[in-house]
């Protein structure tokens, strides 16, 4: 199921056309009257997304910087200021790409790991913010489906099953 970010924003014509799979429905609406649901996932509004907008609000070039950020801070100020904020988990994610410098070099795959591929690819930053959350940095290495198997394990009737499900 497929919701607005914010339904304010979204033209009339918009939600005509995109009304087929987008729920009646937005994520800042829900915040605010504490009915967020159990798992959201947001995605930035990115470049020639949308027929009628193509204003993005994502951190990736050619974008502007400032709408990405303030994409975020309007997130993380909704859940903030929802009912529901103590028993909220903000995790924010940035990929593989749009021009994130990273210094350090991408690590190598373990040798038992039979991958085809030399090394594991460039790091990906990333954002854990909560009432519940240790300020800290962590160091540990993981992997893409971190944040799945996660939800999974926390989330699913059978989460060994459902981990399982996922393959190597």
């Amino acid at each position: 199921n497929f919701a607005w970010f914010d339904k304010k924003e979204i033209s009339l014509a918009m939600r005509l056309a995109e009304g087929a799979i987008v729920l009646d429905d937005s994520f800042l609406d829900d915040a605010a009257k504490g009915n967020l649901r159990k798992i959201s996932w947001i995605d930035p509004n990115f470049v020639n997304l949308r027929v009628f907008d193509s204003a993005s609000n994502d951190d990736h070039p050619p974008s502007h910087i400032h709408a990405g950020q303030q994409l975020v801070l309007t997130l993380y100020d909704a859940l903030a200021r929802s009912p529901q904020w103590n028993d909220t988990l903000l995790v924010i994610t940035y990929d593989e790409h749009g021009g994130f410098y990273d210094h350090v070099s991408p690590p190598a795959v373990p040798a038992d790991d039979g991958s085809q591929y030399p090394t594991l690819g460039v790091r990906v930053p990333a954002l854990v913010i909560g009432p519940r959350v240790r300020k800290q940095v962590c160091h540990t290495q993981f992997d893409h489906t971190t944040l799945i198997s996660t939800i999974l394990r926390r989330f699913a009737a059978n989460p060994d099953k459902a981990v399982a499900a996922m393959g190597k």
